[in-house]
């Protein structure tokens, strides 16, 4: 099992999208709106944002386009021979990402706090840890389900897009949603990748009020969505899946 872990982390460490969705888009868009905007308070929130949607865009588009790749491959076949159950095989997969974005997204956060001189505490930063590393497990499990649900490369991307768009727009990351407005009021308040964004955001102050409900809404999705991730896994690519139905009921009939 160690094995196969180290097998996949040194993947994920080798994936230009992972690279790409977890640090230099980010970095690169923390710098840009960072520059525009000088307050320090809003650096504050912009640094919390970046953080957040580099753990949810490598989630729904790297862990999904990898799921798919792996799949129409043959890798996911090879490991069938051997004694991973599906259960064990996921959480494998995904505690292999884990480690790849909890590493990318402190880089990201060192790198706001170094170039814009951002204040900070130890205590923060050790509270961020288990913060990231739920969330992070959560949203790999969503990425899970879009690469089973994905045939082709381009449903990744539209199947990702349709989760984590309204996901990122509907929070309080690049601006803020107040209650005047109240539908989309309403749909932050549904959305958990809101809560998660807003814990990050308030441990970087030095508030801690919202951990415990993010901590029972990232679990609780998580959960479920792990569950999902199970249900709909394919060991074999849709097209072979598709075949031997139909050679089934060729030799049926």
């Amino acid at each position: 099992m160690v094995d196969t872990l180290k097998i996949l982390f040194i993947s994920s460490l080798r994936d230009k999208m992972t690279i790409f969705w977890s640090i230099l888009f980010p970095v690169a868009l923390l710098l840009a709106l960072g520059f525009i905007q000088e307050d320090p308070s809003y650096r504050m929130q912009l640094l919390g944002a970046v953080v957040a949607m580099g753990i949810l865009f490598n989630a729904m588009y790297g862990i999904g386009f990898d799921v798919l790749l792996n799949r129409n491959n043959g890798i996911f076949k090879i490991l069938r021979i051997t004694p991973f159950t599906i259960s064990k095989f996921i959480f494998l997969f995904s505690l292999s990402k884990v480690f790849v974005s909890l590493v990318t997204g402190f880089v990201t956060l060192f790198a706001g706090i170094i170039i814009f001189q951002i204040d900070f505490s130890i205590s923060s930063i050790l509270l961020l840890f288990p913060l990231l590393l739920l969330g992070i497990v959560c949203f790999s499990f969503l990425g899970c389900i879009i690469g089973n649900l994905a045939k082709i490369e381009t449903q990744v991307s539209l199947f990702a897009n349709l989760i984590a768009m309204p996901m990122l727009f509907l929070s309080h990351s690049f601006y803020t949603i107040t209650e005047e407005r109240k539908i989309l009021y309403l749909l932050t308040k549904l959305n958990p990748f809101n809560y998660f964004l807003k814990s990050i955001q308030e441990t970087l102050n030095g508030m801690y009020s919202s951990l415990g409900i993010t901590y029972i809404i990232l679990t609780v999705l998580g959960v479920a969505s792990f569950l999902l991730a199970l249900a709909t896994f394919k060991w074999e690519s849709h097209s072979e899946s598709t075949k031997k139905v139909i050679k089934r009921k060729a030799f049926a009939s």
